[in-house]
């Protein structure tokens, strides 16, 4: 039985799931706002049904154009879309119309039921112009109709509820300006313009919007009064039930008391403008610019009632610390949506009995965005159209598309490059997601050694900020392949990435050594001798790592021949391979000068390009033909108590074909040297052919020394500098070990062997052997 607690916690998630739910579902989602013209665009209206969706703007030039005496020109231009395809650009349609002084509004466009595009243009103060294009604005009719007196504001086009089109133009005639209407069953046939308002009491009236609904045709406009001598600008409204034939009295529709602004003011101190009809729901809506006196204009929605009346109370839209302008009310997804602008772009939309308020453009500082205009499709969703004016004045069409895309995931491969092979079965993955202006909510991925598997479209991780960082398994060697996709919050999916891990974690095969040229004895014929090997059969080997090992006198081998001492030779020095997997060189060839007298094992391994090594291969020979040299490979000193410097020297040569006579310590190398020690007087003793010790030292000035061996035979071997004597007679030797040697040297450096880890373990093996000496005193 579960618990009161356990089933609080229960309901409580449950709830929080339903608010997240609910929270996805409602939230509205677009790509970055974008320029929508190349040239500059003004004024842009929009128009739409489920089939059709148009966009017309003014393009406004201060050319002179053939037939129009003005001070600018006017363009037009005009963009389609269809369901689920992208917007098409149509171009020049209109003009040129001419104009004076600042550039004004002169469009309004409309699509009716079939389809046919409409647009009403002041072509002139006189004349009006009708655009009509049956093809999807790839061509246009053109007509004129008289206005029959001089017009200062853009025609209004819409269609009645009867099917049959309404133009409504302003005529200025003396103080007065007055809506005249027309109608036409096609659209080019108009009958004669007849006067909207006949109240006098309504001298001034203008901006007309229309709307129907259930077979009622509703306008409203916007009139002058004075309030204490004052003027502010009331709305009316007025309904045809009959396709505009006939209307009823004109309904003044702002007499109410404002709650939200000051409750005991009177309704006719309050401006009212630019009225926006449309259909939400079941019910003709009304948004509009109201203002209480010098405040900041704000946006006001309300529904009507089948007269005209309002319904219910009237709601504003805006924040009361912003000032809105030329509100546009539409529905999406059978919710109300209102745009507007106040140097930006506003959105609104109610969501439950509030309205949720947002900025959708963010323009540059110094520049300005104006007459925001809604576009639905019933596939893609809505757009949002305005004009933006630059700092420089330049004007432009800039818009926001529903977000429909996310761009493809960076894969980083952490230890690995996408189509490279490597010596390892694991993958790491870092996974960098892609801007998007929805925001990342996840990734799905797929891995396997199918190129073509797609994800699942179905979240695997979440974003959490951090990029992801995955790893993988490769069974079995070959291409494997890590594709993701992600998901942004609009619920887009991205194309795939994907990454190709090649596991490669089979050796090459065996390198095959061709036996050297011997003696009769079964000795090489020279100390200084090449190996060369056969390559193994791979394509992809990169190079040959090798080892030449002295393994000892070659006296225990005496008699045999080349076979029988190599079956000798295995068997005695098993265990022996000191390989190291790096390239040491890629020609099938490797060559050694003047090696000692003895026994030697030399083996070799392919190395392919990712460092697979294969397996060994080996052979043993003997040498006998050693040419002797000098050369000293470490230097060793020891302070006494009394301040004397006790220098032991290892390396080669020191006693065969006699022992070294002297030894010289020299700053430059030149003559004469600094320091010189004899055997004869005893100063040093050769303890082996590798070793000279006892070489006592006193009072030897600051600087850097080179140490000389030099034999009866063999001449003088001088090192770089490899003793430093500093302040306190401390002593510091140096590395020299791969030092410049000078030319004139007799004896070059020599080594038992080739490979440089030995001497290194040598080289640390005496320096742990001296702390050891020096810490036991």
């Amino acid at each position: 039985m579960i618990g009161k607690p356990i089933k609080k916690l229960l309901l409580i998630a449950i709830l929080l799931i339903a608010c997240v739910s609910l929270y996805a579902q409602t939230r509205l989602f677009w790509e970055d706002p974008a320029r929508f013209t190349a040239g500059e665009g003004n004024f842009p209206v929009s128009s739409s049904n489920e089939h059709l969706s148009i966009l017309v703007w003014q393009e406004p030039s201060r050319r002179p154009a053939a037939g129009v005496s003005s001070e600018g020109i006017i363009h037009l231009a005009l963009a389609v879309k269809m369901p689920g395809q992208p917007w098409e650009q149509r171009g020049t349609i209109g003009g040129p119309y001419g104009y004076s002084g600042s550039e004004p509004s002169i469009v309004t466009a409309i699509v009716d039921d079939t389809n046919r595009i409409f647009i009403a243009v002041a072509a002139s103060p006189l004349e009006t112009e009708l655009l009509i294009s049956e093809d999807y604005g790839l061509t246009f009719e053109r007509f004129r109709l008289e206005s029959g007196a001089e017009t200062s504001l853009a025609p209004r086009i819409a269609v009645a509820a009867n099917g049959e089109y309404l133009l409504f133009i302003t005529r200025g005639r003396e103080e007065s300006l007055s809506i005249f209407y027309s109608r036409s069953v096609d659209g080019r046939t108009w009958d004669d313009f007849r006067q909207f308002e006949t109240d006098p009491r309504l001298r001034l009236t203008f901006l007309p919007s229309h709307t129907s609904l259930n077979g009622r045709d509703y306008v409203a406009f916007q009139s002058l009064t004075l309030n204490e001598g004052i003027p502010t600008a009331q709305l009316y409204v007025k309904v045809s039930n009959d396709g505009g034939r006939s209307w009823s009295a004109s309904r003044l529709f702002t007499n109410f008391q404002d709650r939200f602004i000051n409750a005991a003011a009177a309704a006719s101190s309050f401006d009212n403008q630019r009225a926006h009809l449309s259909v939400q729901g079941n019910d003709p809506f009304i948004v509009w610019e109201r203002r209480y006196r010098n405040g900041l204009s704000q946006i006001y929605a309300a529904r009507m009632q089948a007269d005209g009346s309002i319904s219910g109370d009237p709601e504003r839209v805006s924040s009361i610390s912003a000032f809105g302008q030329n509100p546009i009310a539409f529905s999406f997804d059978d919710t109300p949506m209102v745009v507007w602008f106040e140097q930006r772009i506003f959105f609104a939309r109610r969501l439950g009995s509030t309205w949720e308020e947002r900025v959708l453009s963010v323009a540059p500082a110094e520049s300005s965005d104006a007459f925001g205009r809604p576009v639905t499709d019933s596939v893609d969703g809505f757009f949002i159209f305005w004009q933006n004016t630059s700092q420089q004045g330049a004007t432009h069409i800039h818009y926001l598309a529903p977000d429909t895309s996310v761009s493809t995931v960076q894969i980083e491969g952490r230890n690995f490059t996408s189509g490279q092979k490597v010596r390892s079965d694991r993958a790491e993955v870092t996974l960098h997601p892609p801007y998007d202006s929805s925001g990342i909510q996840g990734f799905a991925w797929t891995w396997s050694q199918d190129e073509t598997l797609e994800p699942e479209r179905s979240i695997q991780t979440y974003n959490t900020g951090a990029p992801p960082e995955l790893e993988h398994h490769a069974e079995e060697d070959g291409s494997w392949f890590f594709t993701v996709i992600a998901q942004d919050f609009a619920g887009n999916w991205s194309r795939p990435s994907r990454v190709e891990f090649i596991r490669d974690t089979t050796p090459p095969p065996a390198a095959s050594i061709i036996q050297p040229e011997l003696d009769r004895d079964g000795y090489l014929l020279s100390n200084t001798f090449a190996l060369h090997w056969n390559a193994p059969p791979a394509s992809d080997i990169a190079g040959y790592t090798w080892d030449l090992q002295y393994l000892g006198a070659s006296s225990g081998f005496q008699g045999m021949d080349n076979e029988q001492f190599s079956a000798a030779a295995e068997e005695r020095f098993q265990g022996t391979s000191l390989s190291l997997p790096q390239i040491q060189g890629r020609d099938t060839v490797a060559s050694f000068e003047n090696q000692e007298n003895g026994v030697w094992r030399f083996s070799v391994r392919a190395v392919d390009d990712v460092g697979n090594v294969g397996p060994e291969s080996a052979i043993f020979f003997r040498t006998n033909k050693y040419i002797a040299r000098t050369y000293i490979t470490l230097v060793d000193t020891i302070e006494d108590e009394a301040g004397f410097l006790n220098i032991s020297i290892i390396g080669r040569g020191f006693s065969r074909g006699g022992n070294v006579r002297r030894i010289v310590l020299s700053r430059d190398g030149a003559l004469p040297f600094e320091r010189e020690f004899l055997l004869s007087r005893g100063e040093f003793r050769v303890e082996s052919d590798s070793e000279i010790r006892a070489l006592i030292v006193d009072g030897l000035p600051e600087g850097r020394y080179r140490v000389g061996v030099e034999h009866p035979v063999r001449g003088m071997h001088l090192t770089d500098p490899v003793l430093e004597i500093r302040e306190g007679r401390t002593v510091k030797p140096g590395d020299y070990t791969n030092a410049w040697k000078p030319l004139w040297l007799i004896t070059p450096e020599r080594r038992f062997t080739l490979n440089t880890v030995n001497l290194i373990f040598i080289a640390m093996l005496a320096l742990a052997l001296v702390g050891l000496i020096a810490s036991a005193r």
